[in-house]
């Protein structure tokens, strides 16, 4: 099944089941359903399937309309928690090394290879550690459709398309995996080059959410395509590939290095977890512009993810008051 958000006729956000191109318009949001589901220990698909309205939708006028809102979102965004990681994709190496110029063996190839050695271990043992990085909170994250507007400081940014896992913790702290969207990751790859140390900042950039939470197993692989649109013309084009075989760590074994820290267990939240890119513009020399499009696309998913970019063009250095000054 395929849950998307909508508003619906009264400006609501409501969940919306996808089928082929109807929606079935449901009487609840995405985190409702999903929480009650959840609490009283029934099927998400079946639950979902008796909240039906009547209303049906033609996904193409929610699209033509700016209908569709983020697949999933919580009332109070610092309750949706959006981090990632690093180096666990089979290719993701090749991408970091294109961002250091050392010869000799780079931290992130270390770091990586720890991972291609220790990141599956046995169902009861715990493996290597992955690289992790936070992106921010629910106000970090965009819909499809919407402008993913970047502050002025950011250097230059790039796509990053992956899968990206979502999850709800409920009042006894266990994790729950709900499905998977599509993602963009969207980082500052001109200031990780600079020096890898700056990884953390590089990554505090908007980023997005394709319209659909496929509901149902992580998929074992994704094969898609991204493109790059500038003056309404294909500036760059490739395929992906993505899914848990691509993947040098275990899902388990990301899920329990994240999910160890009892800071991302608090009862209600909502975790996004963003599990690591195949292919990058930016290793092509890409460096995206204004008002350049992003498109991504996945065999699994029926819509691709769109967004467009704006940047703020002047920085302005912030300033902080101290208690006397506001006093």
């Amino acid at each position: 099944m395929y849950l998307i958000q909508l508003l619906n006729h009264s400006n609501e956000v409501v969940s919306g089941i996808v089928q082929q191109e109807q929606i079935f318009e449901l009487n609840a949001d995405t985190y409702t359903l999903v929480k009650y589901a959840i609490e009283h220990q029934v099927d998400i698909i079946q639950y979902a399937q008796t909240l039906t309205t009547g209303r049906v939708h033609q996904y193409h006028d929610l699209l033509s309309s700016n209908r569709l809102a983020l697949p999933i979102h919580h009332t109070d965004p610092a309750h949706l928690i959006v981090t990632g990681t690093g180096l666990t994709h089979r290719n993701s190496v090749l991408a970091r090394a294109s961002m250091q110029e050392n010869t000799t063996l780079t931290e992130a190839q270390k770091i990586y290879l720890m991972g291609a050695n220790g990141g599956r271990p046995a169902l009861a043992d715990i493996g290597a550690v992955p690289e992790w990085f936070f992106k921010g909170f629910g106000s970090q994250l965009k819909a499809s459709g919407q402008t993913l507007d970047l502050p002025a400081h950011i250097q230059g940014g790039g796509e990053e398309a992956e899968l990206a896992i979502i999850y709800m913790i409920d009042s006894e702290q266990q994790v729950h995996r709900i499905g998977t969207a599509l993602g963009n990751e969207f980082s500052d790859h001109v200031l990780e080059k600079q020096n890898h140390y700056y990884l953390a900042q590089s990554k505090l950039s908007p980023c997005s959410l394709g319209p659909e939470i496929y509901i149902g197993d992580i998929p074992e692989k994704v094969v898609g395509k991204i493109e790059i649109l500038r003056n309404q013309e294909c500036l760059w084009r490739s395929e992906y590939n993505t899914g848990l075989q691509h993947m040098v760590h275990s899902l388990e074994n990301i899920e329990h290095h994240v999910f160890k820290h009892d800071i991302f267990r608090t009862p209600g939240d909502v975790h996004v977890l963003f599990l690591g890119a195949d292919r990058l513009s930016f290793q092509d020399d890409i460096v995206l512009q204004a008002e350049d499009v992003i498109s991504i696309s996945g065999d699994l998913f029926q819509h691709p993810l769109i967004n467009r970019i704006q940047l703020q063009t002047h920085e302005i250095k912030y300033e902080v008051k101290s208690c006397e000054t506001v006093m």
